[in-house]
């Protein structure tokens, strides 16, 4: 842990969370790598290869060190020493001593000339880095917050055709409002283009159905939060949309199981009716044009990989 015997600063947090944040960024990439592969085959089994990210992200194990952790390092900056008066104090550790050493030639003595430079200067970034965490997130939870009071207020003024099933103009694609007990809020789309509009409504409510069922509001909420904590890094933003894509296919996969091919060709025409996103439209359309069954082959696939990423990846190096 960073600035351990000193005393306490934020800057302490930022630097527990910086080096979470390395540790996570070669998370993803693997997992990003094992997706590539698994995607085409089944996105059901997609959804589980984000498991280890949410537990580095979430779960505490700064304390567990494993000899089989494959991570380069976990200590990514080491905290400059103000007393420092022989040495240029601040230390990076990416665990490959060339970016080492060519970091702190180049950010330690090339731009910073003095130890005092460096400690106010690096203190000040990482508070920098940590105000804007901080106020990214609050915002965020004031927009959920929002959202809930709207969409509520929305629901309230609404139609009931059946079970959780609410129609409404209010809303231009369906909303899933609520957590524990989810209601379906969704508009009836009419206009030209849309030929058979009553099969893209049927189609719209089994697939948000399903969502429902596989507790997708909670999966996204999760999914939110763990990104979120990642905001800055501009590839983790991007898994997020990978990942609410990987949800979406995999409940149009569960939702056409029993479709025939006739069937799910209508399903697939009617989906950018009610999905306003481009690129989880072609995603969604892709995913169910070649949908393939999930295997044994893709069980045993995610099984080895939680496993591998348990012991190399979720454990600090030693």
């Amino acid at each position: 842990m960073l600035y351990s015997g000193k005393p306490f600063y934020f800057s302490e947090y930022v630097g527990v969370y910086l080096d979470m944040h390395y540790a996570c960024f070669w998370v993803l990439l693997v997992i990003l790598v094992a997706r590539a592969y698994l995607k085409r085959r089944s996105r059901k089994a997609v959804l589980w290869l984000w498991v280890p990210l949410l537990m580095k992200t979430i779960i505490p194990l700064n304390g567990v060190r494993s000899s089989l952790s494959l991570i380069p390092s976990t200590a990514f900056i080491d905290p400059i020493d103000t007393n420092c008066s022989t040495s240029w104090g601040a230390r990076f550790f990416t665990g490959f001593p060339a970016v080492d050493d060519f970091l702190q030639h180049t950010v330690c003595e090339g731009w910073l000339k003095d130890v005092r430079a460096i400690s106010d200067s690096f203190y000040m970034t990482i508070a920098i880095i940590g105000c804007t965490v901080v106020i990214i997130v609050f915002f965020a939870i004031l927009d959920e917050i929002r959202k809930y009071v709207l969409y509520r207020k929305i629901l309230n003024e609404s139609t009931n055709v059946y079970d959780n099933v609410y129609v409404t103009e209010a809303v231009d694609r369906p909303i899933v409002q609520g957590v524990l007990k989810p209601k379906l809020l969704i508009p009836y789309i009419t206009g030209p283009g849309i030929e058979e509009p009553d099969l893209a409504f049927e189609c719209a409510i089994r697939h948000e159905r399903v969502y429902m069922q596989m507790n997708g509001q909670i999966l996204r909420l999760v999914g939110k939060a763990v990104f979120l904590v990642h905001c800055l890094d501009p590839l983790f933003m991007m898994a997020y949309v990978m990942f609410l894509t990987d949800l979406e296919v995999a409940c149009d996969e569960y939702a056409t199981t029993e479709f025939s091919n006739k069937r799910r060709t209508q399903y697939i025409a009617m989906i950018p009716v009610y999905e306003k996103n481009k690129y989880i439209v072609k995603e969604r359309q892709k995913g169910l044009a070649d949908v393939k069954t999930c295997g044994w082959k893709q069980i045993l696939f995610v099984l080895v990989f939680l496993v591998f990423m348990a012991l190399c990846f979720l454990p600090d190096p030693v």
